[in-house]
């Protein structure tokens, strides 16, 4: 299912994780400001069109281009789908969790971009999958894709928006402008795509042609290398180059109140080895609304409803008789989360040297995630997918804007509801039983500490991570699997 196209829009998105990057620490950002604010006119009929455009471009390229099997559709196959119904699909994990919730973002944005608001754009995510779903493909419609691309392509899309927008300004030209523009087109197509069209592109105006606000942003980039071992495999570990990106957009300590997305923390991960997959992490968190609960001299606390997109992936090889096999350690997935959580802030000071203590708690309902199987081992799938509960607190400390420290601890809960009634079923086919995986209980924990030294715009952290799932399964023996890694970094924040 859109195998190979999804594999180059990941490839894509990929270009423009470069301007984005999870809040620790909080350095001095840079603040963005902008004359006046264009406000977008509200076409809903165009939105709709070019959330049909996009479907047809999509099965033009993987009928015409990549002759994929699953793009050959009729009048027969639409029927089909409609008689079959909605079940579970078996497509690769960085497909289902990633790919899929990044199609959904250009649907989302085909509104987004034409004058429509969050809540009035988030509908075209979910019909745009819908319409995928059931006529442009020969294969049985899929409810994760259906919840990936739609949930998940609401977060992804509504980021996207806003970072272009920041890249926005007419009054630019030459070399800069070209900057500018090609960045708005790999982080937001929909939005590039309406530019041209209106010819704001190449035009030079006296404004901007922003539609948000000034807004404080925090942009860290940072590489090193990477040592990946579980217990059992200590010393035949793998060993990485990475690149890690983090992107605090907006305070949430500036606001009396907030709207969809006024803030939010963005952290991506990229891993550089023959062994191990090229996006290793993604966690966004984004608020939905909120609203100051304290606010003091130097004392704030900030709750609200938040919607969250984590996103972890690993492999690496190890000897085994003597032979070197790939296995995963790890993968997990909240594509679909939503919860309340409390943001905390103060300024305090130590030995008279100033000292900032900051923490984030959030528990949610996770509608879809995935969590890496034992024994399911179906077509391109080797995870469960199932819905449960998440929570997360991170606690950190920034002392003399020098030294700072960060532990995190996100807890997920997914169980997979339905699973194979007997283990035999399995030799079955695959495309007329479609379940979530082995119907099991998964709890996942990851853990982190990370340690900066940051005096000046650059910094150099050590960051120490483990992974640990205990899954109890309904037919075979319960499983428990421990992993760590092990990060030095070098990088500059601004």
């Amino acid at each position: 299912m859109k195998r190979r196209f999804l594999s180059l829009l990941l490839l894509y998105i990929l270009s423009s994780i470069s301007l984005s990057a999870q809040r620790f620490p909080m350095v001095q950002g840079i603040e963005l400001d902008t004359d006046s604010l264009f406000s977008l006119p509200k076409r809903p009929w165009r939105a709709i069109g070019k959330t049909i455009g996009v479907n047809l471009a999509v099965w033009g390229f993987d009928h015409f281009i990549m002759n994929e099997d699953f793009a050959d559709i009729s009048w027969q196959t639409i029927k089909s789908n409609f008689q079959t119904g909605f079940g579970w699909d078996n497509d690769k994990f960085v497909t289902n969790l990633f790919a899929h919730p990044y199609h959904g973002s250009l649907y989302f944005n085909a509104a987004r971009s034409n004058g429509l608001s969050f809540r009035h754009s988030a509908p075209f995510a979910f019909f745009g999958s819908l319409m995928w779903e059931l006529l442009m493909e020969n294969e049985p419609p899929s409810i994760n894709d259906l919840c990936a691309t739609t949930i998940g392509g609401i977060a992804l899309g509504e980021m996207g928006h806003r970072l272009s927008d920041l890249l926005i300004d007419n009054r630019t030209t030459g070399w800069e402008r070209m900057g500018r523009e090609v960045a708005i087109a790999l982080i937001n197509p929909m939005r590039f795509l309406n530019r041209l069209t209106a010819g704001e592109v190449t035009s030079v105006g006296s404004s901007s042609g922003q539609i948000f606000q000034s807004v404080p942003i925090n942009i860290v980039v940072d590489a090193g290398f990477r040592f990946l071992a579980d217990k059992r495999h200590a010393r035949t570990g793998a060993t990485a180059l990475t690149l890690n990106l983090r992107f605090d957009y907006g305070d949430p300590f500036r606001s009396e109140t907030f709207s969809p997305y006024d803030f939010f923390q963005f952290k991506a991960g990229l891993s550089f080895s023959e062994s191990q997959p090229l996006l290793s992490q993604i966690n966004l968190i984004g608020i939905l609304s909120g609203c100051q609960l304290l606010a003091h001299e130097r004392t704030v606390l900030v709750g609200g409803l938040f919607q969250h997109f984590d996103y972890y992936n690993s492999e690496k090889r190890i000897s085994k008789n003597s032979e070197e096999v790939l296995v995963t350690p790890y993968r997990i997935s909240q594509v679909a989360a939503l919860g309340g959580g409390l943001i905390f802030q103060h300024h305090g000071k130590f030995r008279r040297r100033p000292l900032e203590l900051y923490a984030e708690t959030y528990l949610n309902v996770v509608p879809m995630g995935a969590s890496l199987s034992d024994h399911y081992n179906v077509d391109n799938r080797d995870y469960n997918l199932g819905s449960g509960l998440s929570g997360k607190l991170y606690l950190g400390a920034t002392y003399n804007d020098l030294w700072s420290w960060l532990l995190g601890v996100e807890s997920y809960r997914l169980y997979t509801w339905i699973g194979y009634e007997e283990p035999h079923q399995k030799n079955t086919d695959v495309s007329s039983f479609m379940v979530q995986g082995d119907e099991s209980k998964a709890r996942l924990l990851v853990t982190s500490s990370e340690f900066a030294f940051h005096p000046g715009p650059w910094h150099v952290a050590i960051v120490a991570r483990r992974f640990i799932r205990k899954t109890a399964y309904q037919f075979y023996p319960n499983v428990s699997f421990d992993t760590g890694d092990i990060q030095l970094r070098v990088g500059f924040h601004f």
